[in-house]
């Protein structure tokens, strides 16, 4: 008899379905009370799709050992790969009734929650399943992509830490791993990762795209140009990875590379509208792309981003032609229909920065003055965005001893990482300071080769200065300010993708500017360390004077380098990507005069705050 199964197996294994259905029938004639049989004939039905048939012989072992939770657990798994959860959910239950430390079962149960998008009960099952098997490499895979979907990061991490030590050389795993801290907005292990991935097999087109995009934004350009030409030879993206791929061209400056992506992407799908919106941020819309952009936003059914996205477009071609009361038609057109569908509450801006300043006072500096990782090198650039901060870094970091290194997140994702913030950053112990300070320090110069500054020039760290004082007490802080008027108009000019909810609405621009000014000045007053102010007027009207000044606060010896940043090869993936890579100029002051009229309700918001 073993001999006759083991010859219906060798056909199911090499596909010959109707010859091992044959023998396993001839075989059940006279063992149709082996539930055993019953249940391996009962799995082929199941591998061959006939879920039916599968069942029927399933039930029939069940009935022979109606207490057995392997045999329930059997039915449990083919019900549920037939669709039939509730039926699968009972019979997992009952392994559970007669087995209560059978991990199959709740990883099964996890499974059905997990097709219903309910992420909260397949976590709570995973959790089950890995206290009764901790060490299930699938488990603890599948629950990290599950408390992934919760946004519980730190456990999220954790699972994919554990299963990457039971399994280092899993593809899946680590090519999981970069993506979640990708997903994450924690690029420096997203690049770690990306780069074991690729060494344990290629990565997809898409996935290569955010590997550029990381080493861009972190400050690694030339780690990211291999990659884009890499893609050049990918006859398979689609238009949105060619748009993608267009933008990283863009932050590496190579511009004529960017334009030709957009344009690729144009021909495969032409009533895209981000191709157009990359191409005016880098000036090449022709009067034709104008012609056709008025013709497609008046297209019925056009989606909210398509709306958006086609008058930012507009408003950057009418405005490269000096037409700039048609410009800001659009302009505000694209605004007022992002700020229709995210409402923003100006007394909130308010409420977050009264509690800031409340919260760190100078008592509390007073209280930990021995905190922190002492060692110098940090420099922190901050600023309202578009206040100059690509600039000033680009100066700063044209100097030898320097490295830029783009808008980081290190210190938002610390915060992210402390529960209760701001209040709770009271109770960090002295060792935990100093310890969170030497792994930031160490995270922003680990590209340095000689350079013994890097700098951070994310504006938002305004809002973070307590942290920055409280971990690295020995950094070096750059206040950038600009025109107020001139500040707003450029932020509200900018379709930010995240983050800056307020640019666009003129109003909430001026509460947020003015409230950004009422924390800096707090900071000044109470911070252990002195910042230094930089005035985007004076740096481009009086470039070495400014630059000078700075450098001497940093600790920076002169060098006549500085004043030519846009010779320095490097990546900016921000939205100054085509303004700092010309030479220094006085072109962006008192640019809002060109739009005083239409800015009124910006100009009364500044006045009144």
């Amino acid at each position: 008899m073993s001999n006759v199964i083991d010859q219906a197996r060798a056909l199911a294994d090499a596909g010959e379905v109707n010859a091992a259905r044959s023998i396993y029938k001839q075989i059940l004639q006279t063992e149709s009370g082996n539930p055993d049989l019953l249940e391996e004939v009962g799995f082929f039905e199941a591998q061959a799709g006939c879920f039916p048939e599968a069942i029927g012989l399933m039930k029939l072992a069940l009935k022979i050992r109606p207490n057995d939770p392997i045999s329930h657990l059997n039915i449990a798994e083919t019900y549920r790969l037939f669709g039939a959860n509730d039926e699968a959910k009972h019979h997992y239950n009952k392994v559970i009734e007669t087995s209560p430390g059978e991990p199959d079962a709740y990883f099964g149960l996890a499974n059905l929650e997990i097709s219903t998008e309910n992420w909260s009960s397949a976590s709570a099952n995973l959790e089950l399943a890995l206290k009764h098997n901790p060490n299930d490499i699938e488990g603890l895979h599948l629950h990290a992509s599950v408390l992934r979907n919760l946004a519980e990061w730190k456990k999220a991490e954790e699972c994919y830490l554990t299963a990457l030590r039971l399994s280092p050389n899993s593809f899946e795993i680590t090519f999981d791993l970069a993506k979640f801290y990708f997903e994450a907005n924690r690029l420096d292990q997203a690049i770690e990762y990306f780069y074991k991935a690729e060494e344990l097999s290629p990565l997809p087109d898409e996935d290569m795209l955010n590997f550029a995009h990381a080493l861009t934004v972190t400050g690694r350009a030339k780690e990211a140009v291999p990659i884009a030409h890499k893609l050049l030879l990918s006859s398979k993206l689609t238009a949105t990875a060619i748009t993608r791929r267009g933008t990283t061209f863009s932050t590496l400056g190579m511009f004529d590379e960017a334009e030709s992506d957009f344009r690729k992407a144009l021909k495969i799908s032409p009533k895209a509208y981000s191709p157009y919106e990359q191409l005016g941020t880098v000036h090449r819309l022709t009067d034709k792309d104008l012609q056709h952009l008025e013709h497609l936003v008046t297209l019925p059914d056009l989606t909210e981003d398509a709306q958006i996205g086609f008058n930012f477009a507009l408003y950057n071609g009418y405005k490269d032609r000096k037409e700039y009361a048609k410009s800001f038609e659009h302009l505000k057109r694209a605004c007022d229909l992002h700020l229709a569908a995210n409402p923003i509450e100006a007394a909130d801006i308010v409420d977050t920065t009264t509690t800031v300043i409340q919260t760190f006072d100078k008592e509390f500096f007073k209280d930990r003055a021995s905190f922190g990782h002492k060692k110098p090198g940090a420099v922190f650039v901050v600023g309202m965005p578009r206040s100059g901060t690509t600039l000033t870094e680009r100066v700063l970091s044209s100097h030898p001893n320097a490295i830029g290194r783009g808008e980081r997140f290190a210190v938002p994702n610390i915060i992210d990482d402390i529960e209760g913030y701001p209040e709770t950053l009271a109770e960090i112990s002295a060792a935990a300071a100093s310890e969170s300070g030497r792994r930031l320090l160490n995270d922003m110069l680990s590209t340095a080769d000689q350079e013994t500054f890097a700098v951070d020039k994310l504006p938002g760290n305004f809002r973070n200065l307590s942290v920055i004082s409280l971990f690295l007490p020995n950094a070096k802080i750059i206040w950038c300010k600009r025109n107020p008027i001139d500040n707003c108009l450029s932020c509200y000019e900018q379709h930010f993708s995240t983050g800056w909810s307020f640019t666009y609405s003129l109003e909430g621009l001026g509460v947020a500017y003015r409230q950004h000014e009422r924390l800096m000045h707090h900071w000044m007053e109470v911070c252990p360390i002195p910042i230094h102010t930089v005035q985007y007027e004076e740096l481009v009207s009086e470039p070495e004077k400014t630059a000078r000044s700075m450098l001497e606060y940093v600790g920076l010896d002169w060098d006549p380098v500085c004043l030519n940043p846009e010779q320095v090869e490097s990546n900016i993936a921000t939205a100054s990507m085509w303004q700092a890579r010309q030479p220094i100029n006085t072109g962006s002051v008192e640019k809002w005069r060109r739009y005083e009229e239409q800015l009124q309700p910006l100009i009364r918001a500044l006045e009144e705050n």
